[in-house]
C-alpha cells in the first residue's frame, strides 16, 4: 500500500467515509481561535500546539503510541462535545451524548472504548467538536487534524477536561502535501490509502463436465462458472468470443456463451479470464483448455449376423456375436429386440458384443439390430441397423415312404436303380445316409423330396438296414432324424420242381374230368407261378417250401401227345427264380369200341 495526502473539500468527507476501502482515515486540519503564537515545530519533528486562555500556558506532552488515535472523552459537556461517528468496511457507529467518559482508542484492529472492541474494524474517525470560545451552537464545521499510523503526537489541553490526543504526520509530511501549518487552516485533510495489491488468480471450473463441448451442449449455450475475489469483476476470451462477469458476495462468477458465440470445433480452446477488484487492480489471468466437437459420428456399420442374418437354434445357445466398425476410440450403443447392446470400438473402430443365449430375442421372422456411436465429446451418431431372423425352432421329423414298393429292395430293384421319396418342411435341405452313401436333396415348396439310388448303390444284402434323413431349414435348424428299415435281398430263389402229373405225366380223361393237380417244391414261402399250355398256374409255397394247385378240367389243355408245365419260385423280395418245368402228355379221347 502507498499513503497519500490530499486537500479535499469540507463536503466529500461524508461521501469519501461510505468508501472505506479507498479511505483508510479521515482526519482534520486544527482551527484555533487562540492565534499562531502557539503553534511550534518540535526539534524531533512533533508539532506542537500549546493553547493559552487568558494568558495561561498549557505544557505540552503526553505523546502517544504510533499507530494508534487515543481520543480522552473526558467529561465534555454540550454544546461543546458534539459527536463522534466511526466508519470502516460499509459499518457505522455513532457515539452521542452530553457526557461520555472513558478513553476512546482506534486501532488497526478495531475501535475501542476502554479497551472493549466496539465490532468496528479499520475505522475511519470522525471529530466534531466545537472548542472553547468557538462558536455557540450546532457545529458546522468540522475542525480536524490528519492522522495515520506515523509519527508525531498532538497535544490540546483545553477549557475544561476535554483532553485529547492523536497521531499526527510528520510535519516535513504535511508540508510537503502544501498543508498549512499556521492557525486559521480549517481544510479537511484525507489521507487515503491505495490498494496495489492485485486480486489470486481466478478459477475456472470444468466447462461441460469433461472439458469437452458437444453438439447437444453447443446448441444449449455452453456455461462457464468459477471462482474469484468477491465483488471483482471478471473478465476473458474464449476463442474470440468475449467472456464478461461478476463476482458475488462469495466470489462466485459464471456467464453463459449461446451457440452462435462458441467457437468452431477443434481440438483445444483456451478460456482466459482476470479479476479486477474495486481498485482496478488485475489479476494474472487463470486459463482451461477445452475441446469443441460438434461433428458426430458416422452411422456404425453392423456386420452379417451368424453369417446369414439368420440366427438358429445353435447359433441362439452358443451366444449370438454382433459386430462392425464406427468411429475410433467410440461407445457404441443399442437395442437388439428388447436387449441393450453395448462396446466401445478400438483405434482401428472395429467394434464387437455377444449377446447371451438368454438375452437373444424370441424366434420372429424380423429383428432389428440398431446401435448409434458417440465420440469422446458426448456426440451421437445416427442408428447403423441390420435385420435379423431368429428362428430356433427345428423342422419336424422328415417322413420316408416306404422304399422299393415294400421296403424290400431286391435283385432286380437293385440293378436298375429305384427312386426313395418322402415329405419335410418346405424349401429344407435333406440329408441322409444308407450304408456307405450320403446324399442331400431339398424339398420343393410343398415340402416334397426325392432322390433317386442308381444300379448297385444299395447297401449289400441284408435281412434289416436303416435309411436315415435329417431336415435342416433356412435358419440351419436340423430336425430329428427321420429313418425307415429296409430288407436287401438280391438272391434269386432255386428254380422249383414240379411232381409227376396225374402219377405218370399222362392225362386221362377221367383224370381231365376230376381236374389236374399240379404240385412241387420251392423256397419256403416263394409264390409259385406259371403256365401249362396256355393255362395259368399260381401257388405258395408253405413253410416247408410244398405248393400244389389244381387246373380245372376246362382249363386243362387240349389232348397232345407233349404238354409243358413251367414255374417260377418268387420270393418275399421279389427274385424269381428260373423255370422248373414238366412234359406232360394229355390224351381223354377214349379207345373205339372194340369190333
Amino acid at each position: 500500500m502507498s499513503v497519500s495526502l490530499s486537500s479535499v473539500n469540507t463536503a466529500l468527507l461524508p461521501v469519501l467515509a461510505d468508501t472505506p476501502s479507498l479511505v483508510q482515515r479521515v482526519g482534520f486540519s486544527y482551527n484555533t481561535f487562540l492565534g499562531a503564537a502557539n503553534e511550534s515545530v518540535s526539534t524531533d519533528g512533533f508539532l506542537i500546539r500549546q493553547p493559552t486562555a487568558a494568558g495561561t500556558a498549557y505544557a505540552a506532552g503526553l505523546p502517544s503510541t504510533a499507530g494508534v488515535i487515543q481520543i480522552n472523552l473526558g467529561t465534555v459537556s454540550a454544546p461543546n462535545y458534539r459527536a463522534i461517528t466511526f466508519s470502516a468496511d460499509g459499518l457505522t457507529a455513532s457515539l452521542t451524548g452530553t457526557a461520555l467518559t472513558g478513553m476512546l482508542t482506534v486501532r488497526q484492529t478495531g475501535v475501542f472504548i476502554n479497551n472493549t472492541k466496539i465490532g468496528i474494524s479499520d475505522a475511519t474517525v470522525y471529530w466534531a467538536y466545537t472548542p472553547p470560545g468557538g462558536p455557540a451552537g450546532p457545529v458546522t464545521a468540522f475542525y480536524t487534524n490528519a492522522i495515520d499510523d506515523v509519527n508525531g503526537s498532538f497535544n490540546d489541553v483545553g477549557a475544561g477536561a476535554d483532553q485529547f490526543s492523536v497521531n499526527t504526520p510528520v510535519l516535513s509530511t504535511m508540508l510537503a502535501a502544501g498543508l498549512s501549518t499556521t492557525a486559521g487552516n480549517a481544510t479537511p485533510v484525507v489521507i487515503t490509502v491505495a490498494d496495489t495489491t492485485p486480486p489470486a488468480l481466478p478459477i475456472i471450473n470444468v466447462v461441460a463436465g469433461n472439458d469437452a463441448v458437444n453438439a447437444t451442449e453447443k446448441a444449449l449455450g455452453v456455461t462457464i462458472s468459477g471462482t474469484a475475489e468477491a465483488n471483482s469483476t471478471i473478465q476473458g476470451t474464449w476463442g474470440g468470443t468475449a467472456i464478461n462477469a461478476v463476482t458475488n458476495g462469495a466470489g462466485v462468477w459464471t456467464t453463459t456463451i449461446a451457440s452462435g458465440s462458441v467457437p468452431a470445433d477443434a481440438a483445444s480452446t483456451t478460456i482466459s479470464v482476470t479479476a479486477r477488484d474495486a481498485a482496478m487492480n488485475t489479476s494474472v489471468a487463470a486459463t482451461r483448455t477445452v475441446s469443441i466437437d460438434s461433428t458426430p459420428p458416422a452411422a456404425p456399420s453392423v456386420n452379417t449376423v451368424a453369417d446369414d442374418n439368420i440366427v438358429n437354434a445353435a447359433e441362439k445357445t452358443a451366444g449370438v456375436t454382433i459386430s462392425g466398425t464406427a468411429e475410433a476410440n467410440s461407445t457404441i450403443s443399442g437395442t437388439w429386440g428388447g436387449t441393450a447392446i453395448s462396446a466401445t470400438t478400438d483405434a482401428m473402430g472395429v467394434w464387437t458384443t455377444t449377446v447371451l443365449t438368454a438375452n437373444v430375442p424370441a424366434d420372429a421372422a424380423s429383428t432389428t439390430v440398431s446401435v448409434t456411436a458417440t465420440d469422446a465429446a458426448g456426440n451421437v451418431s445416427t442408428a447403423g441397423t441390420r435385420t435379423v431372423a431368429i428362428d430356433s425352432t427345428p423342422p419336424a421329423v422328415p417322413v420316408i415312404n416306404a422304399i422299393a414298393t415294400n421296403d424290400i429292395v431286391n435283385a432286380a430293384e437293385k440293378t436298375a436303380g429305384f427312386t426313395i421319396s418322402g415329405t419335410a418342411e418346405a424349401n429344407s435341405s435333406i440329408s441322409g445316409t444308407w450304408g456307405s452313401t450320403s446324399f442331400t436333396v431339398t424339398t420343393n415348396g410343398v415340402g416334397v423330396w426325392s432322390v433317386f439310388y442308381g444300379s448297385g448303390v444299395a447297401p449289400a444284402d441284408a435281412a434289416s438296414t436303416t435309411f436315415s434323413v435329417t431336415a435342416t431349414d433356412a435358419a440351419g435348424n436340423v430336425s430329428a432324424p427321420g429313418t425307415r428299415t429296409v430288407a436287401i435281398d438280391t438272391v434269386v430263389p432255386a428254380a422249383p420242381t414240379v411232381n409227376a402229373v396225374a402219377t405218370d405225366n399222362v392225362v386221362n380223361l377221367a383224370e381231365k374230368t376230376l381236374g389236374v393237380t399240379i404240385s412241387g417244391t420251392a423256397e419256403a414261402n416263394a409264390t409259385v407261378s406259371g403256365t401249362w399250355g396256355g393255362t395259368a398256374i399260381s401257388a405258395t409255397a408253405d413253410a416247408m417250401g410244398v405248393w400244389t394247385t389244381t387246373v380245372l378240367t376246362a382249363n386243362v389243355p387240349a389232348d397232345a401227345a407233349s404238354t409243358t408245365v413251367s414255374v417260377t419260385a418268387t420270393d418275399a423280395a421279389g427274385n424269381v427264380s428260373t423255370a422248373g418245368t414238366r412234359t406232360v402228355a394229355i390224351d381223354s379221347t377214349p379207345p373205339a369200341t372194340p369190333v
